[in-house]
């Protein structure tokens, strides 16, 4: 998997930039963190889109967060795939 390894450096430099005192090292790891976080919630997001297509229209998961995503599958009883569970 390709990472885009320049987005991830300029987050690095403006959590540094926010406060001169952060070390770069940890500032990098922070930056890393965070991407890793984004491509969870896109893959829980996709897997969850398919899933429940039958529960909502199409038009209304785009706008949801993943966490309402999963409160509205458990609210209905809807047992999720067990890919999507270790994700989460």
């Amino acid at each position: 998997m390709k990472y885009n390894l320049k987005s991830i450096m300029k987050r690095a430099w403006v959590i540094k930039k926010k406060n001169r005192r952060n070390i770069f090292g940890l500032c990098l790891k922070m930056s890393w963190c965070e991407f890793k976080q984004m491509l969870k919630d896109k893959l829980v997001n996709e897997m969850l889109n398919k899933f429940c297509s039958k529960v909502r229209p199409k038009w209304y998961r785009k706008n949801m967060s993943t966490k309402a995503m999963i409160g509205i599958l458990e609210k209905n009883s809807i047992e999720m795939p067990s890919e999507i569970r270790e994700l989460i």
